[in-house]
């Protein structure tokens, strides 16, 4: 038997704990998506709680490298080893002086009557 990517073949059981993996993962980033959905219409503190109370904690849990539901995957199918972390890149400091982090509001907005 082999797992739903097509890899090496592994034991019965190890399927039924990946596909509940699988489950769990989906289940995750369905929550994802709707706490977005909703919290993105909120101008003054969505994206903070989304990031804070939704997004770190899941992605923390679906990439932790050793128990997260997606720790053994890859293109390539399921595997005994985890993949090492990502590389990380500081951001250009340009970025932060992007409209986005400004604390004034948009031009057009309510507040500019």
């Amino acid at each position: 038997m082999s797992c739903a990517a097509g890899g090496a073949p592994v034991h019965p059981s190890a399927v039924e704990d990946l596909s509940a993996r699988v489950r769990e993962a989906l289940s995750r980033l369905t929550a994802l998506w709707r706490a977005w959905e909703n919290l993105r219409l909120d101008p003054a503190l969505g994206m903070s709680t989304w990031w804070l109370h939704h997004a770190k904690p899941h992605l923390q849990d679906l990439l932790d490298a050793d128990t997260g539901p997606l720790s053994a995957c890859s293109p390539e199918g399921h595997t005994a080893y985890a993949y090492p972390p990502l590389p990380l890149e500081p951001a250009d400091p340009a970025l932060w002086l992007s409209p986005a982090f400004s604390a004034a509001p948009p031009a057009g907005s309510a507040g500019d009557a």
